[in-house]
């Protein structure tokens, strides 16, 4: 089918060409339109209001970044970047090869399918967004971040905290925390998290998965290059302190002691930037996890989107496979 390239020219609506190509890949300064001869700020809304609505018209964009070079109206930009932000959705995924840095829809979405494994694109998408690297390991310098909890008797509080992704892989999410002898994490126990990404305002979106599972045990050299410093050594000179200072609970206030545990603190992280700290240490004091889910959630939305997109993803009994995945309604 027909499409309509619609470009400035001169601070002026150029001619609109049509190109029977629709697997074509366009400029960058270029919106696909199913309209001609348009000749007024007006008609463009309308034009672009109707290509968000139309989902045929949606898997055939090559969705651009508005170029600041552009010499366009004020009203034209402003209501080309509200389509920016209401197409720019988990289905699209950024083209860096092109040289135009566009946005294009991956092969699931432009199928019309959401993708199978909840694990996969996941990853994807912290991958696009530079939080991972290919093989979902954590890079460097960045905020990521989840939610779990688990509660360690059925008749108490569940224990709740703020874990940093260290990988994500087919296989689960990977996460490290201080040793204990008996951990909240250990027999299996059932264990939740969530984790959101985005913000709920116009222009963007919000996507949150919810899961649970159960965790199991990892090696810690599967992840350690990848766990950030502060972690390795606030970790590692909390378990000094107990040590040390007067055996110290996990409970114990360090009113008192402040200065002797900033003291080891200090001295931890100078050990570990001049490869000081033993593994053997390290590997007393810093347990690795995987959290694997049985069951997922993905929702996603925004102002702009008319209600939250909600998926639900299920493993087929016994197996690492996952199902087919559910459209649920969004509440």
């Amino acid at each position: 089918s027909a499409v309509v390239i619609l470009q400035s020219v001169n601070q002026q609506l150029s001619y609109c060409s049509l190109i029977n190509k629709p697997n074509i890949v366009y400029p960058l300064h270029s919106f696909l339109l199913r309209r001609t001869n348009i000749q007024s700020n007006n008609m463009i809304q309308k034009t672009l209001s109707h290509l968000i609505r139309n989902r045929h018209l949606r898997s055939r964009i090559l969705l651009p970044r508005v170029p600041q070079s552009s010499i366009l109206s004020s009203t034209w930009l402003s209501l080309a970047s509200n389509i920016v932000g209401a197409l720019s959705h988990p289905g699209y995924s950024s083209t860096s090869k092109r040289e135009n840095h566009g946005m294009t829809l991956n092969s699931d979405a432009r199928a019309g399918k959401i993708p199978l494994n909840p694990l996969q694109d996941m990853k994807q998408i912290a991958e696009a967004k530079h939080l991972c690297d290919a093989n979902g390991f954590r890079l460097g310098g960045v905020h990521w971040t989840f939610v779990i909890s688990c509660c360690s008797k059925f008749d108490e509080a569940p224990n709740t905290r703020t874990l940093n992704f260290q990988r994500i892989s087919n296989d689960g999410i990977d996460f490290v925390c201080k040793k204990k002898q008996d951990s909240i994490f250990d027999h299996r126990r059932p264990v939740s998290m969530i984790y959101t990404d985005g913000q709920y305002k116009p222009g963007h979106h919000v996507i949150q998965w919810r899961a649970d599972g159960v965790c199991e045990k990892i090696d810690l050299e599967q992840v350690l290059d990848h766990v950030p410093e502060y972690s390795v050594t606030e970790i590692v000179a909390s378990c000094r302190a107990r040590r040390d200072i007067h055996n110290m609970s996990d409970r114990m206030s360090i009113e008192g002691v402040k200065s002797k545990v900033t003291e080891l603190v200090q001295q931890t992280r100078a050990e570990y930037a001049n490869s000081e700290l033993s593994f053997d240490e390290l590997n007393r004091c810093i347990q690795a996890w995987r959290f694997i889910p049985s069951d997922v959630e993905k929702m996603t939305g925004g102002p702009g989107e008319i209600m939250w997109d909600r998926w639900e993803f299920t493993r087929e009994e016994g197996t690492m496979n996952w199902c087919e995945p559910r459209h649920l309604m969004p509440y």
